[in-house]
């Protein structure tokens, strides 16, 4: 399996967190580009977000920003983006500055930049980031009206996994057949293994549920693993983990990325 640079810590209970202002899908347009944000938060307090940029010619930019708690307070940002040949890893220390926004800088000794995120009293979600010159731009909550969900999840996908320290760049293909969804999970060089049990629910504006299970043949004893995603409302990417399926032990976290050009909202 290929190694990726980047990891993430998901789960999927849902609990209070100091963050979970973030979660939600939204889009917003700046400087002649579409964005549409998916944000996820972790009954540990982490947050993880996903980010694509459109415009006319397609996908232009997109990012995965992770945010761990460090103290009461204080927390950790990682940034990945990446664009054609581009790819940039972008860390940054911050804290909650109120109940609902957060402030990150990069360490001292670094070119100065800087990334705020707050919620405002209408539910948008409002970005600034500070590097040569200060951007500022809002996203608002994804509505039912909205509609940017495809009628269906069908399509192949790069699913990014994360166990403990190592990352895996595996790859998921998602078909219909008679009965619903069907699909297979590919190990590249080592295994195909086809999914069971698939069950998708909430094809509406808050994004799609999705979980399977599959074989697992590794190990002395093969095993099966369930895997369960949560998708943005546009249906370009999912956050999700994985267990066994007999013990629900918890195996590790997932990105999953369709490799089609997502559909942008309108609004």
């Amino acid at each position: 399996m290929k190694t990726v640079l980047w990891g993430l810590l998901l789960c999927a209970t849902a609990s209070a967190s100091p963050l979970d202002w973030l979660a939600g899908n939204y889009f917003g347009e700046h400087a002649g580009s579409q964005l549409l944000e998916h944000w996820e938060v972790s009954p540990d307090g982490q947050a993880l977000g996903t980010t694509v940029w459109t415009n006319a010619g397609g996908v232009e930019l997109q990012e995965m920003i992770r945010i761990r708690p460090q103290s009461k307070g204080r927390y950790q940002l990682d940034l990945w983006s990446w664009s054609g040949d581009f790819r940039r890893h972008l860390s940054m220390r911050g804290r909650l500055t109120s109940a609902r926004s957060l402030s990150f800088e990069v360490p001292p000794g670094q070119h100065p930049e800087a990334l705020h995120y707050a919620r405002d009293k209408s539910g948008n979600l409002r970005v600034t980031l500070a590097k040569k010159s200060l951007t500022r731009f809002t996203l608002r909550p994804i509505q039912p009206k909205d509609q940017v969900v495809p009628q269906d999840l069908s399509g192949d996908y790069e699913a990014h996994t994360f166990f403990s320290n190592h990352q895996f760049l595996d790859q998921l293909r998602l078909s219909h057949n008679g009965d619903g969804l069907a699909g297979n999970l590919e190990v590249p060089g080592k295994f195909t293994t086809p999914l069971a049990h698939v069950q998708c629910q909430g094809l509406r504006s808050q994004g799609a549920r999705l979980t399977f299970e599959c074989a697992i043949p590794e190990g002395e004893k093969p095993y099966r693993v369930r895997y369960h995603f949560q998708f943005s409302a546009d249906g370009s990417q999912a956050l999700g983990h994985l267990e066994k399926a007999e013990s629900r032990e918890r195996l590790g976290s997932v990105v999953l990325r369709r490799k089609t050009r997502p559909t942008p909202p309108t609004d």
